[in-house]
């Protein structure tokens, strides 16, 4: 089996976070397969112009054009849907037009793209097999253009999220993981923080063109702020802290939330397709009413009010949730997928 992996999403110094996930995917891909040949072909996630993005990706097209001389693949699998769908359609026309495509939508630019532009719905006539990674985001998409049943899997966590071997004194009252961007609502985090009633200590770990908002917070509340850590570096502030807040507008899933889970620290959000699928409200974590500052003030003020055996509680049903995201199960099933599409080419031969 030749599988080649394709992403548009990949750390790097200025977005370390960046497609980590899928890193963590193909290197558990191939510990679970080790006599499959898995290549993996990437674009490193950087802040660019509108002009820089357009030279980015078109220096990310002219490389992948090694991989016409190469072996031919059985499988491709495109991360991140548009536009990357387009190299996996370039391959299948002109080197293998029985090549399988397989598509993981993470939500990102279905959120963001005009859906109903013929440039976005063309590519799917190539689509072999789709996997969304929330429930609500498949429902989107079959409902969108007429999928029937696409299968729900989420990137996976990194095995390294899970409660501390002993007992670890909370530090910090909430902690935010992710990206200084309107769509993850970081402004919407900084406003309602101010909004609550207790001086809070907070820490946030992140950038993106929003940090500037986080002078809004320094006044009132004490802040502690990391940039460029590795997962290994977050787990002990993600231990050290109460809840892991998350006020996306727009969420397909939202690893931070399942890694937060799996490490015994429960999760406050606001309602978003990832964090229903995640989140069970007074259950694992707390979901707010809306995305008003209101309302997301006062789910601060209230997780923050609950006793310790409440607390325990709900971080008990957060680790066994959580757990459920680590990425050695996700990509078992994804093997599972790979083999069967491989089963059928031999079939079929």
């Amino acid at each position: 089996m030749r599988v080649l992996v394709i992403s548009n999403m990949y750390p790097s110094k200025q977005k370390p976070y960046s497609g980590l996930f899928v890193v963590n995917q193909v290197n558990e891909i191939k510990k679970q397969l080790p006599d499959a040949n898995i290549d993996f072909f990437y674009l490193k996630r950087s802040f660019t112009s509108k002009k820089g993005t357009v030279l980015k990706y078109l220096f990310f097209a002219v490389r992948f054009l090694k991989y016409f001389f190469k072996p031919k693949y059985e499988i491709l699998h495109v991360h991140y849907y548009f536009p990357t769908i387009y190299l996996a359609i370039f391959y299948k026309k002109l080197i293998n037009k029985k090549v399988n495509i397989i598509v993981t939508f993470h939500g990102g630019d279905y959120y963001m793209q005009d859906v109903k532009s013929y440039i976005y719905v063309f590519p799917f006539q190539f689509i072999d097999k789709i996997i969304c990674v929330s429930k609500n985001l498949g429902n989107h998409l079959s409902k969108e253009f007429n999928i029937k049943e696409p299968i729900i899997l989420s990137a996976g966590i990194n095995n390294i999220f899970s409660p501390p071997n002993h007992f670890v004194k909370k530090k910090y009252d909430l902690i935010y993981v992710g990206s200084f961007y309107t769509q993850k609502g970081f402004d919407l985090f900084c406003k309602a923080v101010n909004l609550c009633k207790n001086n809070l200590s907070i820490c946030i770990v992140g950038s993106g063109y929003l940090e500037n908002n986080i002078t809004e917070i320094h006044s009132i509340h004490s802040i502690k702020l990391f940039k460029n850590l590795t997962q290994e570096q977050i787990l002990p502030l993600i231990h050290t802290s109460k809840y892991l807040i998350n006020t996306s507008r727009e969420e397909s899933f939202g690893l931070s939330m399942a890694e937060a889970m799996a490490s015994g620290t429960p999760v406050i959000a606001t309602s978003t397709d990832g964090s229903q699928q995640q989140v069970r409200d007074s259950k694992n974590g707390f979901l707010t009413v809306d995305k008003s500052l209101e309302s997301i003030a006062k789910t601060i003020d209230f997780a923050l009010s609950l006793g310790s055996e409440d607390y325990d509680t709900l971080r008990q049903n957060a680790i066994i949730d959580g757990q459920k995201q680590n990425v050695n199960s996700i990509v078992t099933r994804l093997n599972e997928l790979y083999r069967e599409i491989d089963i059928s080419k031999s079939v079929n031969r």
